[in-house]
């Protein structure tokens, strides 16, 4: 089975559809179908929006699934495997370090390393290009 390791975040419906990628709570990767599907709850019969989507269980293999609008797998809304959760948004970026004085300090954040180390270069004070990671 392919299943990514992933720092979970709650679900988030809004950012979900703006194309935040999904997956499950055990780490299965989700495609989201219809985020209003019109779904008769089987313990009231009431109809209520629901989301629909596929589990990507490997490359052959897909389950077809349906969620609670809160991305909870179970109507009674009970954590389970299946419910809905998004990655924690990670960026990396390099910084370049600088000798000034007494001290070290860096500045502004690169996409990538090869442009930072040609930054610093520019300048004598240059020390190191370090890989830094953040979430938002």
């Amino acid at each position: 089975m392919d299943r990514k390791e992933i720092k979970m975040e709650a679900f988030d419906l809004e950012k979900a559809k703006n194309g935040r990628q999904v997956y499950t709570r055990d780490g299965r990767k989700v495609q989201i179908l219809d985020y209003d599907y019109k779904y008769r709850y089987l313990s009231d019969g009431v109809v209520r929006s629901a989301i629909v989507g596929k589990i990507i269980i490997n490359s052959k293999t897909e389950e077809l699934k349906v969620w609670t609008i809160n991305g909870f797998a179970q109507e009674n809304e009970v954590r389970h495997h299946s419910d809905l959760v998004m990655d924690s948004e990670r960026h990396d970026g390099w910084i370049n370090i600088y000798n000034n004085g007494d001290y070290k300090c860096g500045q502004g954040v690169y996409l990538s390393k090869e442009i930072a180390e040609a930054k610093g270069k520019e300048y004598g004070s240059y020390v190191a290009t370090v890989k830094v990671r953040w979430e938002e």
